[in-house]
């Protein structure tokens, strides 16, 4: 089999785990604005989520270090940052909206108390 129809196979199964995780994210911080916890945004979305966002920045501190020295690539190192970027604002939603959920289930759990005293 030629590698490009391999690639052409295979990239689009292993990007859709990665766009499925950013949709929900998206979707959990859209829902927050009206106070809801649906869709719940798990553990292990968040640490796969978590690995994507730490690898997009050693992408771009990568694409920085490997710049300095050799300047005949910078276009492909400019390109290699944005992709990081992506990686990392990408993977980023999921942590951030997992840590929003928290909040909010706590401070239902508070409110939830204040009234049951009160």
């Amino acid at each position: 089999m030629d590698l490009l129809l391999w690639r052409a196979i295979t990239w689009p199964l292993l990007a859709a785990v990665f766009w499925w995780i950013a949709g929900r994210a998206a979707e959990a911080l859209i829902a927050l604005r009206h106070r809801q916890l649906r869709p719940r945004i798990t553990v292990v979305e968040t640490v796969v989520a978590f690995l994507i966002m730490a690898g997009g920045a050693v992408l771009i501190g990568g694409s920085v270090v490997y710049e300095r020295g050799n300047i005949y690539t910078k276009f492909d190192s400019a390109l290699i940052a944005i992709a990081g970027g992506l990686w990392a604002f990408l993977g980023g939603l999921s942590v951030v909206a997992r840590f929003r959920q928290w909040r909010l289930r706590r401070s239902q759990a508070a409110n939830a108390t204040i009234a049951a005293q009160g």
